[in-house]
Protein backbone atom coordinates (compact mmCIF):
# COMPACT_ATOMS: atom_id res chain seq x y z
CA UNK A 1 0.00 0.00 0.00
CA UNK A 2 1.08 3.39 -1.23
CA UNK A 3 0.86 5.86 1.48
CA UNK A 4 2.03 9.50 0.63
CA UNK A 5 2.83 12.53 2.94
CA UNK A 6 2.25 15.93 1.82
CA UNK A 7 3.79 18.37 3.92
CA UNK A 8 5.89 15.01 5.10
CA UNK A 9 9.18 16.90 6.14
CA UNK A 10 7.98 17.97 9.22
CA UNK A 11 8.26 16.45 12.63
CA UNK A 12 4.70 14.91 12.26
CA UNK A 13 4.94 13.62 8.52
CA UNK A 14 7.88 12.28 9.62
CA UNK A 15 7.51 10.32 12.54
CA UNK A 16 3.90 9.04 11.14
CA UNK A 17 5.86 7.96 7.53
CA UNK A 18 8.93 6.28 9.65
CA UNK A 19 6.37 3.97 11.70
CA UNK A 20 4.06 3.40 8.80
CA UNK A 21 7.54 2.18 6.87
CA UNK A 22 8.38 -0.19 9.63
CA UNK A 23 5.01 -1.98 9.16
CA UNK A 24 6.33 -2.66 5.51
CA UNK A 25 4.41 0.33 3.58
CA UNK A 26 5.46 2.09 0.73
CA UNK A 27 5.80 5.74 2.27
CA UNK A 28 6.02 8.77 -0.12
CA UNK A 29 7.37 11.86 1.17
CA UNK A 30 6.04 15.19 -0.18
CA UNK A 31 7.23 18.77 0.11
CA UNK A 32 6.61 21.89 -1.77
CA UNK A 33 10.35 21.45 -3.46
CA UNK A 34 11.46 18.11 -4.85
CA UNK A 35 14.87 17.92 -2.93
CA UNK A 36 13.29 18.61 0.34
CA UNK A 37 10.39 15.89 -0.69
CA UNK A 38 13.84 13.38 -1.38
CA UNK A 39 15.74 14.91 1.87
CA UNK A 40 12.28 13.69 3.99
CA UNK A 41 12.44 10.15 2.29
CA UNK A 42 16.25 9.93 2.93
CA UNK A 43 15.66 10.45 6.47
CA UNK A 44 13.29 7.43 6.72
CA UNK A 45 15.49 5.43 4.73
CA UNK A 46 18.37 5.91 6.97
CA UNK A 47 15.52 5.35 10.18
CA UNK A 48 13.72 2.04 8.41
CA UNK A 49 16.36 0.04 6.57
CA UNK A 50 14.92 -1.93 3.63
CA UNK A 51 11.63 0.27 3.74
CA UNK A 52 10.07 1.45 0.33
CA UNK A 53 10.03 5.00 0.73
CA UNK A 54 9.98 7.92 -2.36
CA UNK A 55 10.54 11.69 -2.24
CA UNK A 56 9.22 14.34 -4.47
CA UNK A 57 7.22 17.63 -4.81
CA UNK A 58 3.79 17.32 -3.19
CA UNK A 59 1.55 16.88 -6.42
CA UNK A 60 3.96 14.54 -7.84
CA UNK A 61 3.98 12.46 -5.05
CA UNK A 62 -0.01 12.16 -4.35
CA UNK A 63 -0.17 10.04 -7.54
CA UNK A 64 -1.00 7.01 -7.56
CA UNK A 65 -1.02 6.71 -3.25
CA UNK A 66 -3.59 4.28 -1.68
CA UNK A 67 -4.22 7.17 0.88
CA UNK A 68 -3.02 10.79 1.03
CA UNK A 69 -1.78 12.24 4.97
CA UNK A 70 -1.91 15.76 4.86
CA UNK A 71 0.53 16.93 7.95
CA UNK A 72 1.58 20.35 7.61
CA UNK A 73 0.59 23.52 9.29
CA UNK A 74 -3.02 24.78 8.91
CA UNK A 75 -1.73 28.32 7.80
CA UNK A 76 -0.83 26.01 4.69
CA UNK A 77 -4.21 24.11 4.19
CA UNK A 78 -5.18 26.52 2.01
CA UNK A 79 -3.01 27.21 -0.77
CA UNK A 80 -1.25 23.28 -0.74
CA UNK A 81 -5.64 21.95 -1.35
CA UNK A 82 -5.65 24.30 -4.13
CA UNK A 83 -2.15 23.54 -5.54
CA UNK A 84 -2.73 19.69 -5.27
CA UNK A 85 -6.42 19.36 -5.04
CA UNK A 86 -7.14 18.12 -8.49
CA UNK A 87 -4.61 14.99 -8.13
CA UNK A 88 -7.06 13.86 -4.94
CA UNK A 89 -10.19 12.93 -6.87
CA UNK A 90 -11.25 9.84 -5.44
CA UNK A 91 -8.97 9.76 -2.92
CA UNK A 92 -9.00 8.72 0.92
CA UNK A 93 -7.39 11.60 2.56
CA UNK A 94 -6.59 11.97 5.98
CA UNK A 95 -6.46 15.15 7.37
CA UNK A 96 -3.86 15.72 10.41
CA UNK A 97 -4.32 19.24 10.16
CA UNK A 98 -4.81 21.02 14.14
CA UNK A 99 -5.75 24.25 13.81
CA UNK A 100 -3.37 25.29 15.90
CA UNK A 101 -0.23 27.56 16.86
CA UNK A 102 3.15 27.31 18.84
CA UNK A 103 3.52 30.24 20.81
CA UNK A 104 7.50 29.91 22.45
CA UNK A 105 6.62 30.89 26.36
CA UNK A 106 2.86 30.07 25.63
CA UNK A 107 2.61 26.36 24.36
CA UNK A 108 -0.74 25.87 21.48
CA UNK A 109 -3.01 28.12 20.70
CA UNK A 110 -6.08 27.42 18.94
CA UNK A 111 -6.74 29.26 15.99
CA UNK A 112 -10.21 30.16 14.84
CA UNK A 113 -10.95 27.80 11.03
CA UNK A 114 -13.82 29.21 8.67
CA UNK A 115 -15.37 25.74 9.36
CA UNK A 116 -16.15 23.63 11.94
CA UNK A 117 -12.84 21.59 11.68
CA UNK A 118 -9.80 21.64 9.52
CA UNK A 119 -11.06 18.71 8.07
CA UNK A 120 -14.62 19.73 7.47
CA UNK A 121 -12.68 22.79 5.55
CA UNK A 122 -10.16 20.21 3.72
CA UNK A 123 -13.28 18.33 3.11
CA UNK A 124 -15.27 21.49 1.00
CA UNK A 125 -11.79 22.03 -0.68
CA UNK A 126 -11.88 18.44 -1.94
CA UNK A 127 -15.39 17.66 -2.82
CA UNK A 128 -14.13 14.29 -4.61
CA UNK A 129 -12.07 12.90 -2.47
CA UNK A 130 -13.04 10.83 0.88
CA UNK A 131 -11.59 12.97 3.54
CA UNK A 132 -11.36 11.54 6.98
CA UNK A 133 -9.35 13.25 9.90
CA UNK A 134 -7.14 11.55 12.54
CA UNK A 135 -3.81 11.90 14.90
CA UNK A 136 -4.66 15.49 15.51
CA UNK A 137 -3.74 14.20 19.35
CA UNK A 138 -0.64 12.56 18.92
CA UNK A 139 2.56 15.10 19.25
CA UNK A 140 5.05 14.93 16.78
CA UNK A 141 7.59 15.08 19.86
CA UNK A 142 5.86 11.76 21.10
CA UNK A 143 6.60 10.14 17.81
Amino acid sequence: MKLAFVGGTGPEGLGLAIRFAASGHHVAIGSRSTERGEEGAAKIAEAVPGATVSGGENAATVEGADVVFLTFPYSGQGPTLEAIGGNLDGAIVCDVVAPLEFVRGTGAVALDVDGNSAAEEAAAALPNARVVSAFQNMSAEKL
